[in-house]
């Protein structure tokens, strides 16, 4: 089965498809921002952990050295600090977290040796570098939640987005937490910087992709359109002659025209006529093969322009079909070119027929050739149609026709032929100048080196 998609069906797919990988990926960003996130609080909740019980142990420590005080365990349940002026016994069958308290209490309350909060803000620091935390606060708070002492940066306990421990219990109620900004922002805002990157490349791949298949499919409508166009056209240009051949061909066998002899002439012209316009449309078609085929071979000699113009003003006054009026001027008198005089007399042929088709019932045509500066100048004017702003940009184009091929009195066309013209033209290393404007007739200006 065949599938056709159109350009429509391209881009609502492109959209479709932009729209699913932004939501994944804003789906799988916010998930791994989720999971780090969650994965670093917790190792930096168990790192202010670990670094409150380094402080507790740094002052158990001194306590120890300065009170010479003995640990010694008793038996599995308990175990005794003996000193000079009292014993506790503790439960080895509470909690870790009870059990950490009650030393607290002992060291602080009993022994002189308090809760030091510049010495848990100096054993963090450190270890925050490795977490990437940017900035942070210890709140040393009452079990009320009043903060009484505090280290670090006091901007963070107004902002909602920063990381905060839970409140750790120290000795009598109080507690201590801590606020800390993860430096993971930074990471996740370069992590979403470069998908927001590889998103553009893609976006624009994608959609790169989706533009040249529309053009494609646009082209390949266009010249479905033309090549049935032109097969219609073609056909109708050919059966139109031929029909006038075969009947005067019949008409012979007939012997119709026996008593009829200028009947015959006149009938034989017509034939004759006929059968030349089938033969310059098969060179036109041919050259425009060769052109396209970029094998478009130049057999330079040196040619009589005004032999050349004038030869096909008597071309045109025995083809016209309605009033045409062609007036030419030359100057100098003789001129001449080096020039592949076949190429260079479809040019004129094109430029002068274009100018007959897309005009009125009458048209007047006026072809002026000069030399300047070394340079061969031929002017077609005429007081046709015209050619609008927006046609002239791409009238030269493959396959262009102008608003007036869509004209009921205007003829029919493949939009080869002035892109013919300008390749003849460029060939011979000139150039090829269009003036018109629509409703005001056009004229083309053909500049060519004279060798």
């Amino acid at each position: 089965m065949q599938i056709s998609l159109n350009a429509k069906a391209i881009w609502v797919l492109f959209i479709i498809l932009i729209a699913g990988m932004m939501g994944t990926q804003a789906v799988w960003t916010l998930a791994t921002y989720l999971f780090q996130k969650d994965r670093m609080q917790k190792q930096v909740s168990e790192f202010i952990m670990k670094s409150i019980d380094n402080e507790a142990q740094i002052r158990m420590s001194q306590m120890r050295g300065d009170h010479k005080e003995e640990f010694e365990n008793e038996g599995d349940s308990t175990f005794v600090i003996y000193s000079s002026e009292d014993t506790v016994t503790f439960d080895r069958t509470n909690s870790p977290e009870m059990l950490k308290t009650e030393v607290f209490q002992v060291i602080t309350e009993r022994r002189g040796y308090p809760f030091r909060i510049d010495s848990l803000d100096s054993l963090l620091n450190g270890g925050f570098q490795r977490y990437k935390i940017e900035s942070y606060i210890i709140c040393y708070m009452d079990s009320g939640g009043t903060i009484f002492e505090q280290r670090g940066n006091p901007l963070l306990l107004n902002d909602k987005d920063a990381f905060r421990s839970d409140s750790i219990p120290i000795v009598n109620g109080n507690k201590v937490q801590i606020v800390a900004q993860f430096g993971m922002q930074t990471a996740i805002k370069t992590m979403l910087i470069g998908l927001s990157s590889f998103s553009f490349i893609l976006m624009f791949t994608v959609g790169f992709i989706a533009f040249l298949l529309t053009r494609r499919l646009l082209t390949e409508k266009k010249l479905n359109h033309f090549r049935n166009d032109f097969v219609n056209a073609f056909t109708h240009n050919m059966k139109t002659p031929l029909s006038q051949v075969l009947t005067t061909l019949e008409n012979i066998n007939g012997e119709k025209y026996n008593a009829r002899p200028d009947l015959l002439k006149k009938h034989g012209n017509l034939a004759f006529l006929s059968v030349y316009k089938i033969q310059r449309q098969i060179e036109q078609m041919l050259a425009i093969s060769r052109s396209e085929a970029d094998n478009l071979m130049l057999n330079r000699a040196d040619t009589d322009i005004r032999a050349l113009v004038e030869g096909l003003k008597a071309r045109f006054e025995i083809l016209k079909t309605k009033p045409v009026s062609i007036e030419s001027s030359y100057s100098p008198e003789h001129l001449t070119a080096y020039i592949d005089r076949q190429l260079i007399e479809d040019v004129v042929s094109n430029l002068v027929d274009n100018a007959i088709k897309y005009s009125d019932e009458s048209v007047n045509i006026q072809i002026d050739c000069s030399v300047k500066d070394n340079y061969l100048i031929i002017k077609v004017k005429d007081n046709g149609f015209g050619i609008s702003e927006e046609d002239r940009t791409k009238i030269f184009e493959k396959y262009e026709r102008g608003a007036a091929f869509g004209r009921q009195d205007g003829a029919k066309g493949f939009g080869l032929g002035l892109n013919y013209v300008r390749r003849v033209v460029l060939a011979h290393s000139g150039k090829i100048q269009l003036i018109s404007m629509l409703g005001q007739g056009s004229e083309f200006i053909v500049i060519l080196p004279v060798k």
